[in-house]
């Protein structure tokens, strides 16, 4: 039975990983793993980042053996990929931030509010999908409801100004400059 996280009304499991993977002795499809990831707990709202993969490169090589996933907030490797989710807890917001990745993610549970810098915005609910392509962006769960977000994120150049310049990852340095704290 999966241990759970509890916020107001909402109980989620902790996510369960199950790998599918390859034996070298037998040559037949194995279950290399099946076990609960625990949520890294961070910021005043204690939002939750769970990662089930991490690859150094892509393509990938499936025999290579599982790292252990370091509780921090999760990066996608600079030419790799990255699999994980985040708990977004009721009244919580993230700061403003761009990522080096192309991020394909689906709401599994509640809805988030998606920010862009520009300001432009759109509700995203359960079993709707975002394909975050570098921008600048911040996240809102407005509703009284635990919002968990599904990531696959795949290493991406980065993206050019008019100048020429890349866009670095400027992971809270906006809301830094404009003196705003997040939730």
């Amino acid at each position: 039975m999966s241990q759970t996280t509890t916020t107001q009304d909402v109980t989620l499991d902790y996510p369960r990983v199950i790998r599918a993977s390859h034996s070298h002795e037998t040559e037949n499809s194995v279950f290399s793993a099946d076990h609960d990831v625990t949520p890294f707990k961070f910021g005043p709202h204690k939002t939750g980042f769970a990662v089930f993969d991490s690859r150094d490169a892509v393509p990938v090589t499936n025999t290579d053996p599982i790292p252990s996933f370091p509780e921090a907030i999760p990066r996608t490797p600079p030419q790799g990929a990255m699999a994980c989710t985040v708990d977004f807890q009721p009244g919580s917001s993230s700061p403003m931030h761009r990522t080096l990745s192309i991020d394909y993610c689906i709401v599994v549970t509640g809805e988030i509010l998606l920010r862009l810098d520009s300001g432009a915005e759109r509700v995203v609910k359960a079993g709707e999908y975002i394909i975050q392509e570098g921008a600048n962006h911040q996240w809102f769960n407005n509703s009284s409801h635990v919002c968990r977000i599904f990531f696959v994120s795949l290493a991406a150049n980065p993206i050019l100004s008019k100048d020429g310049q890349p866009l670095m990852p400027d992971l809270f340095q906006k809301e830094k400059e404009l003196g705003i704290e997040s939730n």
